[in-house]
């Protein structure tokens, strides 16, 4: 069965993140450029809302629950603010 909401460790919530802060660097050809990241945490889904189109418009909802009780590990970058096609990826 399905929980009803979303499961996160957010470390305001007295929860603690497996890490606080750090870097990712990546290449691409010549370039290099790096990723500021605020926290790793885990994250348990119940679910994801499908709908066709437009979810004003979607005359239905379906739910996929293929994600239902599988943990994901999720970054969360800090925002850094380079010229947006820097990241394009060619």
């Amino acid at each position: 069965m399905a929980c009803n909401f979303q499961i996160s460790q957010y470390d305001k919530a007295g929860g603690v993140p497996f890490a606080s802060g750090g870097t990712v660097v990546f290449k691409s050809g010549k370039d290099t450029f790096t990723v500021n990241l605020s926290r790793i945490h885990l994250e348990n889904d119940p679910g994801k809302l499908v709908h066709q189109g437009s979810i004003t418009t979607s005359p239905f909802t379906l739910v996929d629950y293929n994600r239902h009780g599988i943990a994901s590990l999720k970054s969360v970058t800090k925002p850094d603010y380079d010229p947006p096609n820097r990241h394009e990826i060619t």
